[in-house]
């Protein structure tokens, strides 16, 4: 399970990034989001996902990691 974060790529934030989650029960999703409310973040989010996992793994991939190029 991957659970550090990279900084956000946007603004280079490294201490204020959440993971926030929505919904109730099975229907849950999360997302992280590099927390706009302190000095530095810049709203920058993963998007939704099902799982804490998937939106950790969304948040750190990075296309010079090759994941998204076509």
């Amino acid at each position: 399970m991957m659970s550090k974060l990279k900084p956000c790529p946007f603004c280079g934030q490294t201490e204020y990034l959440c993971v926030w989650s929505e919904g109730i029960k099975e229907d849950r999703q999360y997302q992280v989001v590099c927390d706009a409310s302190h000095d530095g973040g810049c709203g920058a989010s993963s998007g939704w996902k099902d799982t804490i996992t998937e939106a950790k793994e969304a948040w750190n991939r990075r296309v010079q990691d090759g994941v998204d190029q076509a």
